[in-house]
């Protein structure tokens, strides 16, 4: 992190001294930055930047289409949740009372797993595991 820090204050000198030097160094009657100035300028005119200005339009552009045609697709989804809450309630409404029965009439007495059974579980959940790690 200070190897970073020390860099960006590297690079902020040097540019602060790079543009010292451009306003205050003369080549024929005008400094170095007066004639970047003009180069720039002459640059400006080319049909090349028309073509990129008109390509950066057009790619904004098509950028804007698609986060709108994503707001889009979000409202929807969040109105198709809210028209569904209601029923989501009347189903869990009516499935809790089944799931009561079953379990009264599968009794409360829950299967003791061997230890056996237990290790290769363990041995399985093991392979599994470094299988998935190798991959």
């Amino acid at each position: 992190m200070l190897k970073a820090i020390g860099w960006l204050i590297k690079a902020s000198v040097f540019a602060i001294v790079v543009l010292v030097i451009a306003n205050y160094l003369k080549v024929g009657s005008k400094t170095v930055s007066d004639h970047l100035k003009t180069q720039l300028s002459h640059a400006e005119n080319a049909e090349v930047v028309g073509d990129v200005k008109d390509w950066a339009q057009h790619v904004t552009k098509d950028h804007r289409g698609g986060i709108l045609k994503k707001t889009d697709i979000e409202a929807g989804i969040a109105a198709a949740k809210t028209e569904a809450e209601p029923v989501l309630a009347r189903a869990k409404a009516a499935i809790a009372p089944a799931r009561k029965t079953a379990s009264a009439e599968a009794g409360t007495v829950a299967e003791e797993i061997s230890s056996t059974e237990r290790q290769k579980l363990r041995a399985l959940m093991r392979e599994l595991n470094s299988s998935r790690g190798s991959n």
